[in-house]
Parts: structure tokens; sequence; C-alpha cells
């Protein structure tokens, strides 16, 4: 049974706790100006006691405490630890909606529990570039007998975009499908030679088999020189599981980033998964990063 989890708080900071310091660039000693409070994120606030653009330096400067290391491109993360979805990039991309907790791969923390419910993240401009990588985990409990007539075919695990068939507008860049039926993915694009639907897609061959943990990442790739054709790579646990060549050019667009389901097929698609750790990068991942992505619950092994 999936349960809400209120946030570990540490204790509120007074302003006779002279001892705490935050440090904007460079190391506060005894005595030296204090930096500034970045307090332009007020999702933020709500969630911290202190929120800082740099270093915090306690006992007088003698002991510092950095922020956790961010991988480059990486414009967001979505740990699903705290009790709502923060974006722990520090670019502020916020899920909103509200989040249910599940168990994680590595046996700490939450996964983000989904069942006709979905998080959204607004549109940012961090999000729309050609070369992308989503990756995160997946876990599908085993349900009950799926009806063989079960429609949509296909449901979102997350779609930055819009389906709407009544309206025949749709968009995605990227989605990623999941078919209940046979546990096969679909990496989705609209591009300018295909807008209706799904658009461009690739199915995988490989298949998410339930009660177990997966890792999946999707990967576009911008033309090159040597390639001149854009590519759509679909990754399940590190391995490269089927690749596209896009006819057109994936078309951007500012709607919003659905995760563990949207608006359009939530009624549909209400099945339970567990989602963990997704990243979004602003570049094209390289096979071994997301090998050692997929590593992270197995030691490295």
């Amino acid at each position: 049974m999936a349960s809400r989890h209120a946030a570990p708080r540490l204790a509120p900071m007074r302003a006779a706790t002279a001892a705490f310091f935050v440090a904007v660039g460079v190391r506060t000693s005894a005595g030296a100006e204090v930096g500034q409070l970045d307090v332009t994120d007020h999702t933020l606030q709500q969630q911290c006691d202190l929120v800082a653009n740099g270093a915090v330096c306690a006992n007088r400067g003698s002991s510092i405490l950095l922020p956790s290391s961010v991988s480059a491109g990486l414009v967001g993360h979505w740990t699903f630890d705290q009790e709502d979805a923060i974006d722990a990039s520090g670019h502020g991309n916020h899920g909103q909606g509200e989040l249910f907790h599940g168990p994680s791969p590595v046996g700490a923390g939450n996964s983000g529990y989904f069942a006709e419910n979905f998080l959204t993240i607004p549109d940012s401009d961090t999000f729309r570039t050609e070369d992308f990588t989503y990756s995160f985990w997946i876990y599908v409990p085993e349900e009950a007998q799926v009806d063989s007539h079960e429609s949509p075919r296909w449901c979102p695990l997350i779609r930055k975009g819009i389906y709407l068939t009544t309206a025949e507008e749709f968009a995605n860049a990227p989605a990623l499908l999941f078919r209940r039926r046979t546990g096969h993915l679909r990496a989705a694009v609209t591009t300018t030679l295909s807008g209706h639907g799904d658009g461009e897609h690739v199915d995988s061959h490989a298949r998410v088999l339930p009660n177990r943990w997966v890792h999946l990442s999707i990967v576009h790739h911008m033309p090159t020189a040597a390639i001149p054709t854009s590519r759509l790579l679909l990754y399940i646990n590190g391995i490269l599981d089927a690749r596209l060549l896009t006819r057109g050019k994936m078309e951007e667009n500012k709607f919003p980033l659905y995760v563990g389901g949207d608006p359009f097929t939530a009624e549909q698609c209400g099945f339970r998964v567990y989602i963990d750790e997704l990243r979004l990068h602003n570049r094209a991942l390289s096979p071994h990063e997301l090998q050692a992505e997929a590593a992270t619950p197995f030691g490295g092994a």
C-alpha cells in the first residue's frame, strides 16, 4: 500500500545562531561579510528553512556544507523523496499535483506512485532543446487480468506535450508510452513530417516484466555532419534496445511535462506504476553514462 510521507525538516535557524553563515562563491570566515540568501524560488521557501545559492558554512567557517554535485546538462531531477516533487537539479522545475510514495529501487528514500494520477511539470525554456535524455526507474506491479479490449492501446509514462483526439491536437517532445498487454515500450516524437497521433515512433524489442525495477532512457540526437538525420534511441537497463532515424525534424512545444500519466488518457490508463529518479538532461547522454545510471542499485556491478 503506497503511503504519503512528510519530508523531514531541519530545526528553524534563529538569528542568534551566529555559528551559521551563507557563503556565496567564497568561504566565509569569522568577521567576514556574509553572502546573500537566494530567495527567488518561492516553492523551495515553503519546503526549506534555509535557501542558498552557494555553500553553507558552520562553526565560524571551519566546516562547510556543499550542495550535491550536478552532472553536466542536468536541467531536471525528481527523486520523489520529498513531500512534493521538488526539482533537485537547481533549476526550479518543480512538479505540481499530489504526490504519493512507494518503495525505492535502492532500498532508501521513496519512489512516486501513480494510478489514475499524474504529475504536471510546467514548461520551461530548459526543456526545449533538440538534444535531450530522459531517464528513470520503473516498477510495474503484476495486475489482475488485463482487458483485451483495453483502450487506448498505449499509455504514457512521460509525455512532454498534448494528446487530444477529439480536437486532433497532438504534440510529443517526447513521449514514452507503455503497452500493458505485452509490456512493450514506444518512444515517440512529433516531427515536421508526422504530426498526428504518436508521430514518428519506435517500439521496443524487450518487454518490461512485472514485479521488478527496470531502468529506461529515451535519447534524442540532432543531425550531425557524420549522421545527417535525427536519431531517437531507447535504452533498457543501459542497453540500446531500439533506434529510429526520423524523417522529419522534431517539433518542440510549450506544453507541460506529464509524469506517470496525463490528463488526456488518465481514465483509460489507470494502472499502477512506480517511477523513481527521473532525470532530464539537455544533451544526449553517452552509452556509458546510461550504463552507470542503470547500475546504481547494484553497486556498480
